[in-house]
C-alpha cells in the first residue's frame, strides 16, 4: 500500500529514476530530486527548472532527460543540477526516454536514433 504522498511540482508525466534513496521526478516545470528520508516521508533536495523534463535516467553521476518542448537532451549533474551536457535533437515525441550503455547515450528523436559518445 501507499506509504506517503506530497505535492512536488506543477504536474508530472512519465517515469521516474530511483537510486540510493533518491528519486528524480520529471515535471512540466523541470526536474526535481527527492530524498527518501525513511519509509514515511521524502524531501525535495534539488530543483532544476526552466524546461519540460521527460522521463530521466541516471548513469555515471549524470541525470539525462529530454525537454519535450525544445527537443533538447540535457545531462545534469546528479549532485548539483549543473548542466553538464546539452544536445539539440530536433523533433521528439512525448515521453522520449534516453538509454545509456558502454559510454554512450542513445535517444529516439522522431524518425532517427541519435547516439552520443561520452568521454
Amino acid at each position: 500500500g501507499q506509504s506517503f504522498e506530497a505535492d512536488v511540482c506543477d504536474a508530472s508525466f512519465g517515469g521516474t529514476a530511483f537510486v540510493n534513496s533518491t528519486i528524480f521526478v520529471p515535471c512540466i516545470n523541470g526536474l526535481f530530486e527527492l530524498r527518501v528520508a525513511n519509509s514515511s516521508f521524502f524531501s525535495t533536495t534539488l530543483e532544476v527548472t526552466g524546461f519540460k523534463a521527460g522521463p530521466p535516467i541516471l548513469t555515471g553521476g549524470v541525470v539525462w532527460s529530454v525537454d519535450d518542448n525544445t527537443g533538447t537532451l540535457y545531462g545534469l549533474s546528479a549532485a548539483t543540477g549543473h548542466e553538464a551536457y546539452s544536445f539539440p535533437l530536433g523533433s521528439v515525441e512525448h515521453f522520449t526516454t534516453p538509454a545509456a550503455g558502454d559510454g554512450q547515450v542513445f535517444v529516439a528523436a522522431a524518425d532517427k536514433v541519435v547516439s552520443f559518445v561520452l568521454g
